[in-house]
Formats: structure tokens, sequence, C-alpha cells
């Protein structure tokens, strides 16, 4: 994500900013008046919101839920903002980054409710990063730091203000006092929502030709053994799947492949974990073979190809819930799945190929040529020829930025859509519809 997002999320705090401040402090409970004359209205530093001279350069948020804590920490390298704790992934996922930051330094204290630190489990306010601190009671926790590491926003947003719907208590982290703040929407630590959850930009409709292959490697004898493949085609994203494996007694069953490339289409990722720089035996005990013969998954491997010529590798691997994964969020982190990820393309495949018409047989002997109207066709084929070689680069541009961004990362999916991505053989073919079923469809 690039740093715009970000400008244009603090824009528009900074042109609120007129309407924040008003003649008076905010509201102070009688006791605490005398000790809080000429508070700062902004948690964070309302001269630096305005004039947008610090660009926001890293965020962390923590939040605490079932007795843990959960940090995500993102930072901007080189125009791109990256997920520092996970792996530096691409923070891509919609405009988390500028939704956070303008959210965080939009915060206005509205009234001061209590500078008693016996209070902050009530109200919510307990820092989740307290080691030392009882589990109930804690807030989630925003700090942003300008490019050069200064602190633009340290704050602890707690419970919900009874009777004053939007509102939230919220204090510095480094100060006892707690506020009232309107507060617009949640922060999130969770992984699936700083990133685009589906890695994949494939749409079910385009994909025209499906292959399964389910077998397992046996990593100790260095052989594979082969439980079914199967491919499965369609002409067209209305007509039904065919198959050359399909039973004599059965038919395909097109609610199952559509479900397939479906799921693909819709994936939502558990996390990630790092593939760049791994040799052969690394790669080989997060189940991902590389051989003579060509990548190999010792769970199985899913290609979906599209009419666009793109065909998507799946390659499934070991279960992992070791400390190459960093996931966060999943209640089974051990049985999620490593996924390995590759796009090639094949000209065959892309119905959008341009048309190129086929060159113009030599003259019989004793014909008669027509010179202008064979000068005019060949450039017509020369100009189609280019129309042609520009979209086939095109494409390939294409699958070397995704190889690019593939070739960095692994996958981890949820054990359940390694289950449905790797079908068994009787899941994909089904009884054929009884006949009297056939007339009342016709």
């Amino acid at each position: 994500m690039k740093i715009l997002p970000i400008v244009l999320a603090v824009l528009a705090v900074a042109t609120a900013i007129p309407a924040w401040f008003v003649d008076k402090a905010p509201n102070v409970v009688p006791e605490l008046e005398d000790k809080y004359i000429g508070i700062e209205l902004e948690f964070a530093d309302a001269a630096e919101v305005r004039s947008l001279g610090d660009d926001v350069g890293k965020i962390r948020v923590v939040t605490w839920d079932k007795a843990e804590t959960t940090m995500i920490e993102v930072v901007q390298k080189d125009g791109a903002w990256q997920i520092a704790s996970r792996l530096d992934y691409p923070a891509d996922g919609a405009n988390k980054v500028g939704e956070t930051a303008g959210q965080v330094l939009g915060l206005r204290k509205l009234r001061l409710v209590t500078d008693d630190t016996a209070a902050h489990v009530k109200l919510g306010v307990v820092d989740p990063l307290d080691s030392n601190a009882d589990d109930e009671g804690r807030g989630q926790r925003a700090t942003l730091w300008d490019g050069g590491d200064k602190v633009l926003v340290d704050v602890i947003i707690g419970g919900m203000v009874d009777d004053s719907p939007g509102q939230r208590y919220v204090r510095e982290a480094d100060s006892a006092a707690v506020y009232t703040a309107q507060v617009s929407g949640s922060l999130s630590a969770k992984f699936i929502d700083w990133v685009e959850p589906n890695p994949f930009d494939l749409e079910a409709d385009h994909v025209l030709r499906a292959m399964v292959e389910n077998y397992s490697i046996d990593e100790t004898a260095g052989t594979q053994e082969m439980r079914f493949q199967a491919v499965l085609k369609r002409n067209d994203k209305d007509a039904n799947w065919t198959s050359d494996q399909t039973p004599g007694d059965k038919v395909v069953d097109d609610g199952a492949i559509d479900s397939i490339v479906g799921k693909v289409a819709d994936l939502r990722l558990a996390n990630v974990a790092m593939r760049r720089g791994l040799g052969a035996a690394q790669l080989s005990q997060l189940g991902i073979f590389v051989t003579e013969q060509g990548v190999f998954g010792n769970e199985g491997v899913l290609r979906l190809s599209s009419n666009l010529g793109y065909t998507y590798h799946l390659f499934f691997g070991e279960v992992t819930g070791s400390a190459t994964s960093t996931g966060d969020d999943s209640a089974s982190a051990d049985a999620d799945r490593i996924m390995a990820v590759w796009v090639s393309y094949a000209e065959q495949d892309d119905t959008s190929l341009p048309v190129v018409a086929p060159e113009s047989a030599p003259p019989a002997e004793g014909e008669e040529v027509n010179a202008e109207a064979a000068k005019q066709a060949a450039a017509k084929r020369a100009q189609q020829l280019k129309q042609r070689a520009e979209h086939v680069a095109s494409r390939q541009k294409t699958v070397e930025q995704l190889n690019v961004k593939y070739a960095d990362y692994f996958y981890v999916i949820r054990d359940a859509d390694f289950q449905a991505l790797r079908p068994e053989a009787g899941k994909l073919f089904t009884d054929p519809p009884k006949e009297d079923d056939a007339a009342a469809d016709e």
C-alpha cells in the first residue's frame, strides 16, 4: 500500500480539526477541576496532524482476547506498507492502514473521568502489554510513529460509555488520566484484516479447466502414491463439466466442481509462512518438493485454468503449527495447512487472444496477383501479429508479478479449506439423474 491512503486519512482528520477546538477544556469531574486546567484536547499532536509535516511511518495495534495478546505492526518501507510482525507481508487489505491512522489521530478528549489507576480495570483501559496486570479490564492499544520513530500518539481504548453511543474510555499509555472520546469503529490486530484475504485474482466464472491430483509423497522411499487424478473441463461458465476420468456408471457432479472453483476464488488466508531463501531440505520439511520432474506438494495439487490463459497451481504441503507460521487468530493452528502457489500462462487457453489471419498462400502458377491487395493483407496481418505479441507480453508480465509475490511466501489455509480443495474421487462424480427427473428438467 502506498503512502497516499495514509495522507488522505490524516487529511480527513486535519480538515475536521477546527471543529474540535473550543474555548473551554473538556468536562472535568469537580474534584479534578483544579488539577487539569489547560488540558490538551487531542491525544495526538494537533499541530503535526494539521500540518502533515510528519508522515506516519509505523503503526502498532495490540488487542486482548481469550487471555492472550494479539499484536500487529505495520511499517512503511520503500513507499509500501508491510506487516513487520508477519514476515514483512504486504499490508494490502482494503484501506486498513489509512483507516486506522485516521481513527487514532482523530481521537479527541471529551470528558475527564478519573486519574485513579484502581478504576482502570472497570473502565477497560488496562494496558494489554502489561505483563504484571490481571486479565480483566485490558483494552486495545494503538501506537503511531513518524518516519523517524517519534511517537505521534499512543493510546489505550477501553470499554463503552453508558448512555453515550460511540463513546469509549481512552487514556494515554503513559498517563493514569482516563477520558471519554468518540471512537469510530474498532481496532483490529488480526492478520486477515490487514491483507488482501484472497491472494488470487481469479473469478470463478473464468475457470474452464480443473485438474485434481490427490496423492501423498512417501518421503522415506522418495515415491509418490497417486490415489486418483482427474481433469475436468467446460466450454463456458454455463456449460456442464465433463471428464474423461468419469466412471462408466457416473456423471460429473457439477455442483461439486463449482464448489471447488468457488472456494479458491473466495479463499481466505489463515496466515503466511516464509518461503524466501529456503533450501530444498527446508522446503521438504514443509511438504514442498522441488525435483527434476517438477514441483510436488506432499498432499497433492489442484490446478485451475482460466479463459485468460492463466493456470493457478496450488501445492498442498504439511500441517503447520510450528514457529515457521506466525498464526495468531486461529483456534486450531495445528490443523492449518501449508500451500505453495505458482502461476503459468498458455496462449492456447487464452480465449481473448487477438485473432491473426492466416498467412496468404502463394499464388498458383499463372495466377494473376493483385499486388495492392496483397500488400494491404500483409500489413493487416503484421498489425494483428503485433497486437497478439503485446497481449501475450502483458499476460506474461502479470504472471511474473504474481510469481514474485508467490515466490516469497507460503500461504497457510484452514484444514477445512484443504479438505475441500483436495477432494476424494467419490465427491467429484455422482449418479446420473433418473429418466423421470431428466424428463422433468426438459
